[in-house]
């Protein structure tokens, strides 16, 4: 603090306490209160301020009238000077120790911030570092997963070409065979006893079994082909050619169809041609014995997921449920081809064919109570 500031205080304060002396009231002792404050934050300490006090009063007491109420009231003006300054200084540390500890403990949260911020620019290091790791090997295992699909698919095109090779080069001879044993039957029937007319049957019937297994194997081989081509397909125009190409086969067995309102579907006709030969086919041959067959195809919309569903319902001899998934196999029957022929691949061929479409074959059927076959496909896009 600088002279005058000093020697301005010290003038107050002579004043204040001489003001006090003579008049004695207490209003007249906020002076005091205001020095006091006033020396705290000039930096003047309290001997100084005993210091000016008694200059002060050594003055005062020269006077020829010093009445003892005049040296109480000279007490009472310093006491409440100390005691003001000593409340301002307590308060003063109070509350400078208050914000060194505030300094602290902001200190500590800034370290404790800068060492989780470092802690976290480490974690999100980490992180990139397998974030990057898992990209590149999800990169590498995306790229086999897609060599080896295109491995698949060249083998899955390489079976169906050797299949329909080989069934289309046994197909001729399978013909020439049944044709001999017809003109064998022809020329020679006549000398031959009824053993040999029932094996020339029996040849009779093992080549026409053979030539429908080599028929069915070679479309089972075409649906093999992921590669087709896609286009509408009006279902109520297919089922009405259907209806006409089997229409022999439904007369033989009393076969009435009843086909609801179709849609227009995305596939492949030739494809879903033969999935519903198939499905109208077993509708007729399992029939209720002694019973005219009741077909009916209908679509059903909206069952989730964006799926529609095209059926084929019968009302004939019905499969078990324990059979529902086994059917579906590769030549899986659940009957002699005596009792019911067929080379057990037809059902096969719609589940294929339900593939190659996205879409997969449900059924719904107990013994005696009919067989529904689903055809179940997205139906966004289709109308």
């Amino acid at each position: 603090m600088n002279r005058a500031q000093h020697a301005d205080i010290t003038k107050r304060y002579f004043a204040a306490l001489a003001d006090f002396a003579e008049f004695g009231q207490e209003t007249r002792l906020v002076l005091a209160y205001d020095l006091a404050r006033d020396a705290l934050r000039e930096g003047i300490s309290l001997a100084e301020i005993s210091g000016m006090h008694h200059v002060a009063l050594h003055e005062l007491l020269e006077a020829p009238d010093n009445p003892a109420e005049r040296l109480e009231r000279l007490e009472q003006f310093f006491l409440e000077v100390i005691a003001v300054y000593d409340m301002a200084l307590r308060g003063y540390q109070s509350t400078v120790q208050s914000l060194q500890t505030e300094n602290l403990k902001r200190r500590g949260t800034e370290n404790r911030l800068r060492e989780l911020t470092d802690e976290l620019k480490r974690q999100r290091d980490r992180l990139d570092i397998q974030v990057r790791e898992r990209t590149a090997e999800l990169a590498s295992k995306a790229a086999d997963l897609e060599q080896a699909n295109e491995q698949l698919q060249h083998t899955n095109k390489e079976q169906a070409e050797f299949t329909y090779a080989i069934s289309h080069d046994l197909k001729s001879p399978v013909n020439t065979v049944g044709m001999l044993i017809k003109e064998l039957a022809g020329e020679y029937g006549g000398v031959l006893d009824s053993s040999g007319m029932e094996l020339i049957d029996l040849s009779l019937q093992t080549t026409d079994r053979m030539s429908q297994l080599i028929e069915d194997v070679l479309n089972y081989s075409r649906t093999v082909e992921a590669d087709f081509i896609i286009e509408p397909v009006d279902l109520g125009a297919l089922f009405l050619n259907l209806a006409a190409d089997l229409k022999a086969d439904m007369m033989e067995h009393d076969a009435r169809l009843t086909v609801g309102d179709l849609p227009v579907i995305h596939g492949n006709a030739f494809q879903l041609q033969m999935l519903f030969r198939n499905l109208l086919s077993n509708a007729c041959k399992f029939r209720t014995p002694e019973q005219p067959a009741q077909i009916s195809v209908f679509c059903t919309r909206n069952l989730g997921n964006g799926k529609m569903s095209i059926s084929v319902s019968d009302d004939g001899i019905g499969i078990a449920p324990e059979f529902h998934q086994q059917i579906f196999a590769l030549f899986q029957r659940l009957h002699t081809y005596d009792a019911y022929p067929g080379s057990g691949l037809g059902l096969t061929l719609c589940a294929r064919i339900a593939r190659n479409h996205n879409g997969a074959m449900e059924i719904e059927s107990a013994p005696g109570r009919g067989s529904t076959f689903s055809l179940v496909i997205n139906g966004a896009g289709n109308d």
